[in-house]
């Protein structure tokens, strides 16, 4: 079955509910179509770091699957230094008022990188915002 964004929205209300599995990963597909290729390897250096002892504070950050999400959500504005407050609203996830309060220094997106779908003009052609340098980042 393909999907179009309106039915998205509707159907990613609940991402722990039954909507298969490639709808849940279109969400991560489009952060890497808005920021590039090495959006996640600048992510998961990052949380390398935090799982290497660097981070004295990681177990408590990340002792709940609440908190592990919303630390998903302040890393990943961390790495691209974009507020994705509007990214991860239009999959209907919503951040707490700690996360919206901590993402809010960095900048609003000017794209709609959550209209990347899987067609073929999108996979080549893809809303890009801004592409992530590969870079050594320290933990804030």
């Amino acid at each position: 079955m393909q999907y179009k964004w309106h039915d998205l929205t509707e159907v990613s209300n609940n991402l722990s509910g039954d909507i298969g599995s490639w709808i849940r990963l279109g969400m991560f597909w489009q952060l890497q179509m808005g920021f590039g290729h090495n959006f996640y390897p600048v992510l998961n250096k990052i949380y390398r770091q935090i799982n290497n002892g660097k981070d004295s504070e990681s177990m408590l950050r990340f002792d709940t699957d609440e908190k592990k999400i919303q630390m998903f959500f302040r890393i990943t504005s961390y790495v691209t230094d974009y507020n994705l407050k509007q990214f991860f609203n239009e999959w209907g996830i919503k951040l707490t008022a700690e996360t919206e309060n901590i993402i809010s220094k960095y900048k609003p997106l000017t794209k709609p990188i959550w209209n990347n779908i899987a067609e073929l003009k999108t996979e080549f052609d893809p809303i890009i915002q801004e592409m992530v340098s590969f870079k050594l980042v320290e933990i804030e």
